[in-house]
């Protein structure tokens, strides 16, 4: 995955320019992009980039590992190099460790260069920094995917809703995490919007949540085997 170089620029290059795009979702989700100021580019050729999402990318490292291939390419072939300026700050980046039956997604040495720049290598540890980030903000700890050891290989989804957790509105949490062959590819915990009387509306509005992305899930594993039906699904509810 290394597509990208420092280098001296010729007289005739003229390189592009990055932004940083931050963008906040209604679910409260921070989000951040590092972009290319494509009106910059060239117009007599058309460039698109393509942008997956994080559970996109974990899937399909999760199903590239039951596949019988020897070797994937990841970066798609150019005719022309791309130039663009050196980003400004800094991105919370994933480093790969690819085995023959396994890959692992880690972050400790990123974490560690943050550490070590703002002086901070002596702070004192916290076991989970982030509950609902098992892949940020550690430094020891590392997000797992394996081959499956059996023949189910459709994704499953565990949720459970806190049902009024919260002690200052009451409102209930709405936990889920799905899996795919066991490999964790999506969580997510969140507050509930509404206010609700009993558990049992807390975990149809937890369900509702889960089954779209189950949904969503269901529909990326179908084209990457080539099926359009038949494809199962398994969806866990509880609360507590």
């Amino acid at each position: 995955m290394k597509s990208q170089n420092k280098c001296v620029l010729s007289y005739h290059v003229k390189p592009i320019e990055p932004e940083w795009v931050f963008h906040t979702k209604p679910d409260g989700t921070k989000t951040t992009r590092l972009v290319a100021k494509g009106f910059q580019a060239d117009r007599s050729e058309q460039v698109y980039a393509h942008v997956a999402k994080l559970t996109t990318i974990r899937l399909a490292l999760s199903h590239s590992l039951q596949m019988d291939v020897r070797t994937a390419f990841l970066n798609a072939t150019r005719d022309t190099d791309v130039y663009i300026f050196q980003s400004k700050g800094c991105f919370i980046g994933t480093e790969l460790t690819i085995a023959e039956d396994r890959i692992e997604l880690s972050q400790h040495k990123l974490i560690d260069k943050m550490l070590k720049r703002f002086n901070l290598q002596e702070c004192k540890r916290s076991p989970s920094p982030m509950e609902d980030r098992p892949d940020t903000g550690t430094s020891d700890k590392k997000l797992v995917y394996q081959k499956c050891l059996d023949e189910c290989s459709r994704p499953i989804t565990f949720t459970v809703a806190d049902w009024g957790s919260d002690k200052t509105d009451r409102k209930s949490v709405s936990e889920m995490a799905s899996s795919h062959c066991g490999n964790l590819v999506l969580w997510s915990s969140k507050r509930e919007l509404i206010v609700v009387l009993i558990s049992a509306e807390a975990e149809y509005t937890s369900c509702c949540v889960a089954a779209s992305d189950l949904l969503y899930l269901k529909g990326l594993l179908s084209e990457f085997v080539g099926e359009t039906g038949g494809l199962k699904c398994c969806l866990t509810v509880d609360s507590h």
